[in-house]
C-alpha cells in the first residue's frame, strides 16, 4: 500500500474554499430554478 500524504495547510485552504464556493453557486442556482418553476406553475395553473 502507498503511504498516505496529508494536504499542506495551503492545499487544505484551497480545497475548502473550492468546496464552499461551489456549494454557494449550486445553492443559488437551485434556488433560482425552484423559484422560476414555482412562478411558472402558479402563473399557468392559478
Amino acid at each position: 500500500m502507498k503511504r498516505v500524504t496529508w494536504p499542506t495547510p495551503g492545499e487544505l485552504y484551497k480545497y475548502t474554499r473550492t468546496v464552499l464556493v461551489t456549494l454557494i453557486f449550486v445553492t443559488i442556482f437551485f434556488t433560482l430554478v425552484d423559484s422560476g418553476i414555482s412562478y411558472l406553475v402558479e402563473t399557468f395553473l392559478a
